[in-house]
Parts: C-alpha cells; structure tokens; sequence
C-alpha cells in the first residue's frame, strides 16, 4: 500500500516510522500546512513527495491510503476531503468529536467502496483475540461484569489542543446541518 501521511506532528512520526518497517508498504507522500515541513518529515522518512497543503497531498494520485493525524477537531473534514479524493483513511484517535461525523464518514466510504477506521490498535492486539476465545469456551465462566478505565493527565501544549484550543473551537464542526445542504 502506498501511504500518505496527512499533517507532521509526533503521533504522524511514529507512524511514519511503523510504515518505513513494514514489508510492502511505503510512504508514497506527505502534507503539511508548510512546505518546509513536509520536506524535512519526507527527508527524514523517506516520503518521495511533500506539499504544502492537505489538498496536495489528498490529489496525489500515488497515494492509495492517507493516515489522517491533524487536530481532532479537523479529522471529519479531513477523511471527509480524503474520501472523496478517492483514498482509504485512517484516522487517529478520536476519530471524531461527533457521533453524526462518525456516521456520515462511513456512509461517504461505503458509497464509494472506501476503507475509513479510526487508529484504534489496541482493539487488534492478539491478546484480545486469545481472550475471546477463552470468553466463547467458557473458560472462566459466564461473565456478569466487567469495568475497566483508562485515562491520562494531558498537560501543556497537548492540554490545551485537544481541551482548551481557541483554534480548535473556531474549527469543530457543531451540528450537522453545516453539511447537509451540501454534499458530503
């Protein structure tokens, strides 16, 4: 698969460098808001092309799969833009910051017989299939209840992207009828 990798920013690092190790895949392309980062993200993990804009990148008819890592806040715009550019996505996490995108985003791929998940790995480590199958065995028995947490202290710069962003607040999308008249 050829991927492009949609914003520069540390989580897109990480998995820039999970594509450079995987057998038959490659980092086809990168976008980012400058050109002179998306040259050095692509100097530095080998992406043979890099634009200055999303759009370019989106365009890029090379790219087959786009891994969206930009501001939660824009992820529907982004898989959005990237669906209807014809590409698969994956989006990090959260995938959106409204049920209705989530719902509209898998109604746009289906239509047109796109890939779209949200980068949710956890749920694909081999430990949950081998306790699946103890739970389908009744190896422990009939499970009543089970109650996990996980949670984080998000401090700094990262405290105030994902909770506090003046920025991001001017660019979340607050009802669905931003999109309705027009097509998604």
């Amino acid at each position: 698969m050829k991927w492009g990798i949609l914003a520069t920013g540390v989580i897109a690092r990480k998995f820039a460098d999970t594509i450079n190790q995987m057998p038959g895949e490659s980092l086809a392309a990168v976008g980012s808001r400058t050109l002179e980062q998306a040259k050095a993200f692509a100097d530095e993990y080998k992406a043979k092309e890099y634009y200055a804009s999303y759009e370019e990148l989106a365009a890029d008819p090379e790219v087959e799969a786009i891994y969206v890592s930009t501001p939660n806040s824009m992820h529907f715009e982004n898989c959005r833009m990237c669906l209807n550019a014809g590409k698969h996505v994956l989006c990090e996490k959260p995938f959106t910051t409204e049920s209705w995108q989530a719902e509209a985003l898998y109604r746009l791929a289906e239509e047109k017989g796109l890939f779209i998940m949200e980068a949710f790995w956890t749920r694909l480590l081999p430990l949950y299939e081998k306790l699946r199958e103890l739970l389908d065995e009744g190896v422990i028995g009939d499970v009543q209840h089970v109650k996990c947490d996980y949670g984080f202290i998000a401090q700094g710069a990262r405290r105030e992207r994902k909770f506090k962003s003046a920025w991001a607040e001017a660019h979340s999308w607050t009802s669905a009828s931003t999109i309705w008249g027009s097509s998604i």
